[in-house]
Protein backbone atom coordinates (compact mmCIF):
# COMPACT_ATOMS: atom_id res chain seq x y z
CA UNK A 1 0.00 0.00 0.00
CA UNK A 2 1.13 3.46 -0.69
CA UNK A 3 0.31 7.05 1.01
CA UNK A 4 1.17 10.27 -0.38
CA UNK A 5 0.74 12.93 2.88
CA UNK A 6 -0.09 15.60 0.08
CA UNK A 7 -2.91 18.10 -0.92
CA UNK A 8 -4.65 21.10 0.79
CA UNK A 9 -8.18 20.94 1.59
CA UNK A 10 -9.24 21.64 -1.83
CA UNK A 11 -10.50 19.03 -4.15
CA UNK A 12 -11.29 17.74 -7.51
CA UNK A 13 -9.15 18.45 -11.06
CA UNK A 14 -9.08 22.10 -10.68
CA UNK A 15 -7.05 21.62 -8.02
CA UNK A 16 -4.31 20.16 -9.51
CA UNK A 17 -0.90 21.24 -9.19
CA UNK A 18 2.57 20.05 -10.92
CA UNK A 19 4.28 20.40 -7.95
CA UNK A 20 1.82 18.47 -5.76
CA UNK A 21 4.31 15.72 -4.81
CA UNK A 22 7.50 17.96 -4.31
CA UNK A 23 9.28 17.15 -1.13
CA UNK A 24 6.15 15.23 0.06
CA UNK A 25 6.24 12.11 2.09
CA UNK A 26 5.27 8.77 0.63
CA UNK A 27 4.14 6.09 3.13
CA UNK A 28 4.97 2.61 1.62
CA UNK A 29 3.36 -0.09 3.68
CA UNK A 30 4.39 -3.43 1.69
CA UNK A 31 2.65 -6.80 2.12
CA UNK A 32 4.07 -9.28 3.17
CA UNK A 33 6.24 -10.84 0.77
CA UNK A 34 6.73 -7.92 -1.75
CA UNK A 35 10.04 -8.39 -2.76
CA UNK A 36 12.87 -5.56 -2.53
CA UNK A 37 12.76 -4.87 -6.11
CA UNK A 38 9.36 -4.16 -6.75
CA UNK A 39 9.58 -1.82 -3.05
CA UNK A 40 12.65 -0.48 -4.91
CA UNK A 41 10.61 0.45 -8.01
CA UNK A 42 7.85 1.93 -5.96
CA UNK A 43 10.66 4.15 -4.19
CA UNK A 44 12.28 5.07 -7.54
CA UNK A 45 8.91 6.51 -9.22
CA UNK A 46 7.96 8.33 -6.37
CA UNK A 47 11.27 9.38 -6.23
CA UNK A 48 11.03 11.06 -9.69
CA UNK A 49 7.78 13.15 -8.84
CA UNK A 50 9.41 15.08 -6.06
CA UNK A 51 8.50 12.84 -2.95
CA UNK A 52 10.17 11.06 0.10
CA UNK A 53 9.77 7.82 0.49
CA UNK A 54 9.09 6.17 4.56
CA UNK A 55 9.18 2.11 4.55
CA UNK A 56 6.50 1.41 7.95
CA UNK A 57 4.86 -1.57 8.75
CA UNK A 58 0.82 -1.01 8.17
CA UNK A 59 -0.52 -1.10 11.99
CA UNK A 60 2.15 1.87 12.52
CA UNK A 61 0.92 3.79 9.62
CA UNK A 62 -2.82 3.68 10.70
CA UNK A 63 -1.63 4.65 14.23
CA UNK A 64 0.70 7.27 12.86
CA UNK A 65 -1.75 8.34 10.21
CA UNK A 66 -4.32 8.63 12.58
CA UNK A 67 -2.96 11.10 15.33
CA UNK A 68 -1.15 13.07 12.31
CA UNK A 69 -4.25 13.11 10.07
CA UNK A 70 -7.32 12.25 10.93
CA UNK A 71 -7.13 13.57 14.35
CA UNK A 72 -6.67 16.59 13.43
CA UNK A 73 -8.85 16.89 10.72
CA UNK A 74 -11.84 15.86 12.94
CA UNK A 75 -10.72 18.20 15.55
CA UNK A 76 -11.14 21.00 13.12
CA UNK A 77 -13.71 19.73 12.11
CA UNK A 78 -15.66 19.79 16.14
CA UNK A 79 -14.09 23.24 16.65
CA UNK A 80 -15.72 24.46 13.79
CA UNK A 81 -19.61 23.00 14.87
CA UNK A 82 -18.69 24.11 18.33
CA UNK A 83 -18.11 27.85 17.58
CA UNK A 84 -20.99 27.62 14.95
CA UNK A 85 -23.54 26.86 17.64
CA UNK A 86 -23.40 29.99 19.44
CA UNK A 87 -26.22 32.32 19.03
CA UNK A 88 -24.45 35.42 17.86
CA UNK A 89 -24.38 37.53 14.77
CA UNK A 90 -20.70 38.31 16.18
CA UNK A 91 -19.71 35.36 15.96
CA UNK A 92 -17.93 35.58 12.70
CA UNK A 93 -16.27 38.75 13.31
CA UNK A 94 -14.56 37.20 16.40
CA UNK A 95 -13.11 34.31 14.47
CA UNK A 96 -9.54 35.96 13.57
CA UNK A 97 -6.42 34.21 12.21
CA UNK A 98 -6.06 31.40 14.81
CA UNK A 99 -9.62 29.98 14.00
CA UNK A 100 -9.06 30.30 10.39
CA UNK A 101 -5.81 28.64 11.02
CA UNK A 102 -7.03 25.74 13.24
CA UNK A 103 -9.76 24.88 11.18
CA UNK A 104 -8.44 24.90 7.67
CA UNK A 105 -8.40 21.31 6.72
CA UNK A 106 -12.06 21.42 8.23
CA UNK A 107 -12.97 22.65 4.68
CA UNK A 108 -11.42 19.22 2.70
CA UNK A 109 -14.02 17.28 1.38
CA UNK A 110 -16.91 15.16 3.74
CA UNK A 111 -16.69 12.12 1.30
CA UNK A 112 -13.13 11.54 0.96
CA UNK A 113 -13.00 12.57 4.73
CA UNK A 114 -15.52 9.81 5.57
CA UNK A 115 -14.34 7.58 3.85
CA UNK A 116 -10.88 7.82 5.16
CA UNK A 117 -11.97 7.98 8.93
CA UNK A 118 -14.24 4.66 8.35
CA UNK A 119 -11.54 3.24 6.96
CA UNK A 120 -8.96 3.41 9.93
CA UNK A 121 -12.16 3.70 12.71
CA UNK A 122 -10.33 1.97 14.67
CA UNK A 123 -6.54 3.65 15.13
CA UNK A 124 -8.95 7.12 14.35
CA UNK A 125 -10.84 6.09 17.96
CA UNK A 126 -7.68 4.86 19.79
CA UNK A 127 -6.77 8.03 19.52
CA UNK A 128 -9.76 10.74 19.95
CA UNK A 129 -9.54 8.70 23.16
CA UNK A 130 -5.79 9.09 24.10
CA UNK A 131 -6.68 12.80 23.29
CA UNK A 132 -9.11 13.12 25.50
CA UNK A 133 -7.01 11.78 28.03
CA UNK A 134 -5.02 15.07 27.59
CA UNK A 135 -8.27 17.22 26.80
CA UNK A 136 -9.25 16.13 30.29
CA UNK A 137 -6.03 16.93 31.95
CA UNK A 138 -5.88 20.45 30.93
CA UNK A 139 -9.67 21.08 31.75
CA UNK A 140 -8.39 19.56 35.23
CA UNK A 141 -5.36 22.13 35.70
CA UNK A 142 -8.00 24.74 34.75
CA UNK A 143 -10.48 24.16 36.99
CA UNK A 144 -8.09 23.66 39.91
CA UNK A 145 -6.66 27.39 38.70
CA UNK A 146 -2.95 25.39 38.02
CA UNK A 147 -2.01 28.28 35.50
CA UNK A 148 1.43 27.05 36.34
CA UNK A 149 0.97 23.73 34.66
CA UNK A 150 -1.02 25.27 31.80
CA UNK A 151 1.99 27.62 31.35
CA UNK A 152 4.33 24.50 31.40
CA UNK A 153 1.86 22.84 28.80
CA UNK A 154 2.22 25.63 26.22
CA UNK A 155 5.96 26.22 26.87
CA UNK A 156 6.07 22.03 26.22
CA UNK A 157 3.94 21.88 22.96
CA UNK A 158 5.71 25.08 21.89
CA UNK A 159 8.97 23.28 22.05
CA UNK A 160 7.54 19.84 20.62
CA UNK A 161 6.06 21.26 17.73
CA UNK A 162 9.32 23.60 17.16
CA UNK A 163 10.88 19.73 17.15
CA UNK A 164 8.83 18.72 14.83
CA UNK A 165 9.23 20.91 12.34
CA UNK A 166 12.61 21.05 12.79
CA UNK A 167 12.82 17.55 11.67
CA UNK A 168 10.54 17.29 8.97
CA UNK A 169 12.89 19.54 7.45
CA UNK A 170 15.97 17.53 8.14
CA UNK A 171 14.90 15.03 5.45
Amino acid sequence: MTLAIAGSEASGLESARADLYDGTVVILTPPCGVGRQAMELLRTMWHSVGARTVVIPARQHDTLIAATSHLPHLLASLLVKHVAEFDSNQTADLCGGGFRDTTRIAGGSPEMWHDVITTNASAVSRELRKFRTQLDACLRMINRKNFAGIRRLLEKSQRQRQDLLDAQHLK
